[in-house]
């Protein structure tokens, strides 16, 4: 299924103009030469039986691959009509192809491709500082370019995929000087809306608070301007946006997790809808903000709710499937291992509150 995106983006981005573009089908056999192509397995996984709140469950797997380079998953987007694009925080692009059948159950192909980011100069953004990760957390695509934001010295790069994947460079969007020193704080979030301004939000809890910048340039990006409202000790890690219709506006979806263990020895995963408004003058300001799920564990098997990636796609009947994915940096069997996680919101949840 397509995600029917028309976001359009006018950002300058170092050396490079970023947009605008449309969303795009699906590239021809040429754009992925040049790629590693790794070996996975997807194993169907059971749910945990306390279910996920609000959302209707669809499907879980488990990713796994002997390649350590497939490790640490930090975000996902739709790319094209049934692929992924996703980023590692070891600074690797993948692209993932996936099918699903009517109940909504997921499969994955058994070769996930695979490319190292580049800075604006060529060089290879995993191997800089005596080869430490890269701190890549978050990525948004809109048809041609995508940009990846990082998280340690808060920084945003434009890579644009027009033509090929292999060897592109990313090109500087967005730094923000206070993001000079090295913190596991930082940017952790990143999407675009409609009007093509970027939604960015720090992995941060301020009394209850994420703070949040929205804006067309590195100059509209102030990170005092919003606050998106949390419970209790979780911090933002993902956004995705979901486009307006004629049944309800424009939603922002997030994803929280905490690592003060509200529950004893357990992550807290939360994900909430927040409405996004656009006055008169073109700014984009927060609305409601309605919590969909709470949930500490995904699969029945004890492996590790670390989830960072969202993605969002509205589906034919109105419901929109949102596609999470776990950062793992753990061994299963000696294989690096990783769950994919897919919910829907009912419709009616795009426009009301669900029943306490």
């Amino acid at each position: 299924m397509q995600q029917m995106r028309f976001w359009f983006v006018s950002l300058l981005a170092g050396l490079g103009f970023c947009g605008p573009v449309l969303a795009m089908d699906c590239p021809s056999a040429s754009f992925y030469e040049g790629l590693d192509n790794i070996e996975i397995t997807a194993e169907p996984m059971q749910p945990h039986k306390d279910g996920f709140g609000s959302l209707q469950f669809r499907s879980l797997l488990m990713l796994s691959s002997e390649k350590e380079r497939f490790g640490g998953i930090s975000a996902i987007d739709v790319f094209c009509d049934d692929q992924f694009v996703a980023v590692t925080d070891h600074g690797n692009l993948l692209f993932l192809d996936f099918d699903e059948d009517e109940s909504g159950q997921m499969s994955l192909a058994p070769i996930v491709r695979m490319t190292p980011l580049h800075d604006a100069n060529g060089t290879v953004i995993a191997r800089k500082n005596g080869g430490r990760k890269s701190d890549a957390e978050s990525i948004d695509w809109n048809g041609k370019n995508l940009l990846v934001g990082f998280e340690q010295h808060h920084r945003i790069l434009c890579f644009d995929l027009s033509k090929h994947a292999a060897n592109v460079r990313g090109h500087l969007v967005f730094k923000d000087p206070l993001g000079d020193g090295v913190r596991n704080d930082g940017m952790e979030a990143l999407t675009r809306t409609t009007s093509s301004k970027i939604v960015v939000g720090l992995e941060r809890n301020e009394d209850g608070f994420a703070p949040l910048a929205i804006g067309k340039t590195r100059h509209d990006l102030d990170f005092a301007d919003h606050q998106l409202p949390l419970r209790g000790h979780t911090r933002t890690t993902g956004f995705d946006i979901l486009p307006a219709n004629d049944n309800h506006p424009q939603i922002l979806f997030s994803v929280h997790r905490d690592w003060d263990h509200e529950v004893s020895k357990k992550n807290t995963i939360r994900i909430a809808r927040t409405e996004l408004l656009t006055g008169p003058d073109g700014a984009v300001t927060l609305g409601e903000t309605v919590f969909l799920a709470e949930f500490h564990q995904a699969a029945q098997d004890k492996v590790s709710t670390n989830i960072e990636g969202i993605a969002a796609r509205q589906l034919e009947n109105g419901d929109v499937r949102l596609v999470l994915v776990t950062d793992n940096n753990f061994s299963r069997n000696g294989s690096q291992a990783t769950l994919l996680l897919s919910l829907d919101v009912p419709a009616d949840l795009l426009v009301a509150a669900p029943a306490e």
